[in-house]
């Protein structure tokens, strides 16, 4: 068995050694067991937070709460209530006169925040916090702070329930969001706004401003800010020598997708977090590599697991080392691995589903290479155009374009497909003949479609059949699309070549005369062999795998369409999702159709009007304007609007 580094799988990330220094405090001392209760009238009366007192009444209400919370399992109401409280008493303290001084009354806003935050309110009160930020900045920029302004500006607080939530409880995404409160600028000092603030301490603010925003524009978009982080020479975290250059170098890897590379710098990165780990560092310096740690690990893992399939023996794995590559393909949320991840979930865990598990990232490497096959070339300039209805051209169009869709296509999703066949000519090819992901006449059809999107365009221009079967029976418009202009705005547009599958005898080919859009008819025909075999050895080793097995397959299935189709030439837009997406868009009505936007303009050379356009003289007046207005809107070249050179009789 080859040699593999397993410390990006095994090493545990939890650092209990920093619990005490981090926990928060949720024991009440004697002066907050003392407030009294107080009853709803007396708290909420009119005019509340202008009345002498209404801010001891504010820290009453607030620790009968938080004396509440012991007794009960659902804390989440209390919790709501303690949150606003909270902004009562600041309110209160700005506005009714209070008897406490300053230093005080913050000294007292900060414990309800601890005492939130101990009982288990992050997110309760990050989403406090940031709208209590956005009012004060708005009050002292129209002058409305009242006798004065009153900052939740508790730095150290948020660092600290960020590190508890990273160190502690691995959860990245709350530590995220407590270190941008810790970023938050309550001064704002960008626009010079003047405070009575020594140099010194504006600089440690301005500091700490700039540390934490920086640290979460890495996690959040680490391949753009790992480029500028490179041309710094200046150090700007904490103990970043142990450990920068190895992310750099990792980040490069995963650019090019050099799989070993990427398993082989994850390892080294990690080795890095261990040794400063081992020598005691602090959490300061800790901080961003043990972030960066959890960044890797989920990036690095489809790579990780790939690398091993070709060059381990995976039989010779201990139940502990399944066990933690089971567990980190749970916690994983690449959208390449979801097919897998659900799998896992839905069986027994034993050493077949295991096995099952890397024949099934097999199945997605000749995925994604038939899939690199079929990728159009950017650099091909051979035109494109998209038959279509009047009608549904004119929803591209200002006036019947709704949100974000003008100069953009709807990409539909398959099942609107006008072909009974999609999806199932390569599935008849990989499984000798069978449609498997409809069921197998022992249950119940499978009535579910997959989350794909497909729009199809054609290099067929002003052609009759093309007409005839998607532009409206010859009544509708051919969109000439300027390929040049959307690939010069950087947009990768998932655009890929048909392949036309042929059957000679009982066999499936993928033939030249059927496919001159491609240069790898060979390349294909044998990755799909050797994919068939596998997919039903699979398959036969476990039915459970079939549901896995689609979603993979989706990238593929429907970019292959029987020969008899090859006149089309066709070249599609595939979009997929392996679930529900905040993308998806609906059409109008009780039962509305499924449909993405283009996440790019359509730039247009040509509109060209079918053979048997109707009205035009009463259509192509409006439609013409309609096009012209959505050209300036958008700053595109006008297209010119032709007649279709085909004569019918």
């Amino acid at each position: 068995m080859a040699k593999f580094d397993g410390i990006v799988f095994d090493y545990n990330l939890q650092m209990n050694e920093f619990n005490s220094e981090l926990a928060l405090n949720k024991a009440l001392n004697q002066n907050e067991l003392a407030y009294e209760d107080i009853s709803e009238k007396e708290y909420k009366h009119e005019n509340f937070g202008f009345c002498f007192r209404d801010d001891i009444r504010a820290s009453n209400h607030f620790y009968m709460q938080i004396r509440a919370l012991d007794e009960i399992d659902d804390k989440e109401a209390l919790l709501n209530t303690a949150c606003d409280d909270l902004e009562n008493y600041v309110f209160a303290c700005k506005y009714c006169g209070a008897e406490e001084d300053v230093e005080e009354q913050e000294h007292k806003a900060k414990r309800m925040i601890e005492l939130i935050l101990a009982y288990g309110g992050q997110e309760v009160i990050y989403r406090k916090i940031k709208e209590i930020h956005m009012e004060t900045i708005e009050e002292y920029k129209e002058d409305i702070g009242g006798d004065r302004y009153f900052f939740l500006d508790f730095f150290d607080l948020y660092e600290r329930c960020g590190d508890y939530m990273l160190f502690i409880k691995k959860d990245t995404d709350l530590a995220l969001k407590f270190y941008e409160l810790a970023s938050l600028d309550w001064y704002d000092f960008a626009n010079q706004k003047d405070w009575n603030i020594s140099e010194a301490d504006k600089g440690d603010i301005v500091d700490r401003i700039q540390r934490f925003t920086r640290i979460n524009k890495l996690l959040r978009n680490p391949r753009i800010e790992v480029i500028q982080w490179s041309k710094e020479n200046r150090t700007k975290f904490a103990g970043e020598e142990n450990y920068k250059d190895q992310f750099i170098k990792y980040m490069n890897s995963l650019k090019i997708e050099d799989g070993k590379q990427i398993c082989t710098n994850a390892s080294i990165f990690f080795h890095a977090l261990k040794r400063m780990r081992d020598n005691r560092c602090k959490c300061e310096e800790l901080r961003l590599p043990l972030l960066l740690a959890y960044y890797i690990q989920e990036s690095s893992l489809e790579y990780m697991l790939d690398v091993m399939r070709k060059y381990a023996d995976i039989t010779k794995l201990d139940s502990i080392n399944r066990q933690n590559i089971f567990e980190s393909i749970r916690k994983n949320h690449s959208k390449t691995l979801t097919p897998i991840r659900e799998y896992i979930n839905r069986v027994e865990e034993n050493e077949q589903v295991f096995k099952n598990c890397f024949d099934l990232l097999k199945v997605r490497g000749y995925t994604k290479s038939i899939a690199e096959f079929l990728k159009r070339d950017n650099s091909d300039k051979t035109e494109l155009a998209y038959y279509t209805s009047v009608d549904t051209f004119s929803y591209m169009l200002p006036s019947k374009a709704v949100d974000k869709m003008l100069g953009r296509l709807s990409i539909m999703n398959i099942a609107y497909m006008n072909d009974p066949n999609e999806g199932k000519t390569l599935q008849k090819y990989l499984f000798s003949g069978q449609v498997p992901f409809e069921g197998d006449g022992k249950q119940r059809k499978n009535a579910r479609y997959p989350y794909v999107y497909i729009k199809c365009f054609t290099p067929q221009i002003d052609f009759l059949p093309m007409w005839e079967m998607y532009g409206d029976h010859a009544q509708g418009c051919c969109l000439v699309i300027d390929w040049k202009k959307i690939s010069e705005a950087g947009t990768d547009v998932p655009l890929y070549n048909m392949c036309y599958l042929s059957k000679v005898g009982k066999e499936y080919k993928v033939e030249r005369q059927y496919n001159m859009n491609l240069n790898s008819c060979k390349e294909i025909e044998t990755s799909l062999k050797l994919l068939s075999d596998l997919c039903k050895a699979i398959v036969k080793k476990d039915h459970e795998t079939l549901e896995p097995l689609q979603n993979i397959l989706n990238e593929i299935l429907y970019l292959f369409k029987d020969a008899s189709y090859s006149y089309e030439r066709e070249v599609r837009i595939c979009y997929q999702y392996p679930e529900v997406n905040s993308e998806f868009e609906h059409t109008p009505g009780a039962f509305g159709k499924l449909y993405v936007a283009t996440n790019f303009l359509i730039n247009l050379k040509e509109i060209i009007l079918g053979p048997k356009f109707l009205n035009r003289t009463d259509v192509m007046p409006y439609l013409q304007e309609q096009v012209d207005i959505m050209c300036q809107e958008l700053d595109m070249n006008v297209p010119k609007i032709t007649l279709s050179d085909i004569a019918l009789m």
